[in-house]
Formats: C-alpha cells, structure tokens, sequence
C-alpha cells in the first residue's frame, strides 16, 4: 500500500489495498496483520533511514474503525476462487516529519 507524498499534518491520508487468497471451496481461513516494525498493532507506524516515524494504522474498514490485528483477524469461508480482502490504510493528522521515505513491512499470517 502507498501513500501519497504530502504535509500529513495537514490533511492526513487514506488508502487501501487488498490481500489475495485463494483456498480449496468450503475451507474456513484467518488473515492476521502484523505490528510491523512497531511489534504493536495498535501503533503502527512508518520509519525512516534516519529513524523519523509517520503513525498510521491498517484497517479491516473503510471507516478506519476496526484495526486489523494478529489475534483475531479477518475470518472468510474461501469459494474455490480468488477471495480479495481489503486492507484499508490511514495515517492520521499529525506533525509533518522531516522529508524522506518512510517504510514498514507487515507480515501476513493465513491459518487454515
């Protein structure tokens, strides 16, 4: 998921992306979201190679109101074909950092 470049204290931002999952028909499944560099699903954030962070938080709705965490996750009943699981990103209104790339990585869990 990207997010576009701008003075996040000004407007903040929203995204969204999409995870593919594809199972046999009738298999029940979990996706579980990961803290990223923060360890916390609750404090996510974004960070730079000169270690300045951007919070942000990934979402299971287009209301930001849920966060998508590693316990309890998104459950489907997959169909046989792809199932595309939103994913929705918000990096809320806060003091703008210092300009550079600012990155996280979060690891996806899928039980079956």
């Amino acid at each position: 998921m990207y997010f576009l470049t701008t003075a996040v204290s000004i407007a903040g931002q929203q995204n969204a992306g999409a995870i593919r999952v594809k199972c046999n028909n009738g298999t029940s499944y979990n996706v579980l979201l990961g803290g990223g560099q923060s360890g916390n699903t609750a404090a996510r954030y974004l960070q730079s190679a000169a270690n300045q962070r951007v919070n942000y938080n990934l979402y299971t709705n287009s209301a930001h109101s849920v966060i998508w965490d590693n316990l309890n996750g998104v459950s489907q009943t997959a169909n046989g074909q792809d199932n595309w699981l939103p994913v929705y990103g918000m990096i809320p209104v806060q003091s703008t950092p210092p300009v550079g790339s600012y990155t996280d990585t979060v690891q996806v869990t899928i039980n079956w």
